[in-house]
């Protein structure tokens, strides 16, 4: 009499969640048109649980095409708190709200869009002048 055995393997691989990807701490540098570049640091963490996510810092980088008749060209710091509000498949919207400026930072809206596990497309726009918006790319650090 044979015996025969099946072996069931069962490999299971992890599904890594975009909201998963957004915890960690993140830099780079966000363009912003008329006033100049903006160095962009924050860290996030249990993204989607709707209570205070992040915070991070803003520090101005080239400031040389800024166009002192919008803004104040002096050298800019500014660290803030960040809150998940809503998001769509890879793209998650932040609050982000001042906690310390030097200058005329103003209170914003971040909307980053997971683009690998280690690069964020970030945009962020101020809301009481929502054409002053700021582009780049952030690295997970």
């Amino acid at each position: 009499m044979a015996l025969a055995f099946l072996s069931n393997s069962c490999s299971k691989s992890e599904t890594v969640l975009p909201e998963d990807t957004l915890n960690g701490t993140w830099s780079g540098i966000l363009n912003q048109p008329v006033f100049g570049e903006l160095i962009t640091n924050f860290s996030l963490r249990n993204v989607t649980d709707n209570s205070g996510n992040g915070q991070g810092t803003f520090k101005s980088g080239d400031l040389s095409i800024c166009d002192d008749t919008q803004f104040n060209c002096g050298p800019l710091s500014c660290t803030f708190d960040l809150s998940f509000t809503t998001s769509v498949n890879s793209k998650f919207e932040f609050d982000q709200v001042l906690s310390q400026t030097n200058t005329t930072c103003g209170d914003g809206i971040f909307e980053l869009t997971v683009i690998d596990n280690n690069t964020l497309s970030a945009t962020w726009y101020e809301e009481s002048f929502p054409d002053n918006v700021a582009i780049g790319q952030l690295k997970k650090q």
